[in-house]
């Protein structure tokens, strides 16, 4: 599978097999909408494996209170949680900084959001599939160092002047 052309080389810069990567980060200007919920704005992020031969079928979602980004008060990190296509229930919820209380507002971000997009479902597997044809740059592998040889003593001078190493460089 060819490596999508508009993706930037520097996505995959700390890039790890097994990693995930970001929808919005490979594919620029593709951002879920926010979301309003419990009073405050909220941005979902999706992360997807772009290994072709996983069978997975989770997309995981970084929430960030937008609120929190625009007061300068520290990270707006809220918390991840995963969602299986084509099912999308919210499962395995990690809240950062206690800006989430618990599963349910994570839930209801998450509710806000499949009200927010049409065709939630096809649009993440569609989603997925354009991760799954990202092929991260070989790696690049260094030529061993030649080993320099010593010439011995009674060898041809390297330097090209025809006489015996020991008598000209070598001394």
């Amino acid at each position: 599978m060819a490596n999508d052309s508009s993706v930037s080389p520097e996505l995959f810069d700390d890039w790890q097999p097994g990693d995930l990567l970001s929808y919005p980060r490979a594919h620029p200007g593709t951002a879920l909408p926010e979301v309003r919920s419990g009073g405050r704005r909220w941005l979902l992020e999706d992360l997807h494996c772009i290994d072709p031969r996983c069978p997975c079928t989770d997309v995981r979602f970084v929430v960030f209170d937008l609120d929190r980004t625009e007061t300068g008060s520290g990270s707006s990190l809220a918390g991840t949680f995963v969602v299986s296509l084509p099912s999308l229930a919210p499962t395995d919820l990690e809240v950062e900084n206690g800006l989430l209380p618990d599963a349910a507002a994570a839930g209801a971000i998450w509710q806000q959001l499949a009200g927010a997009v049409p065709d939630l479902a096809d649009q993440l597997a569609e989603r997925r599939h354009r991760m799954k044809l990202l092929t991260p740059p070989a790696p690049v592998r260094e030529a061993p160092a030649q080993r320099r040889v010593q010439p011995g003593r009674n060898d041809p001078c390297p330097c090209g002047s025809g006489n015996k190493w020991k008598k000209c460089c070598g001394r």
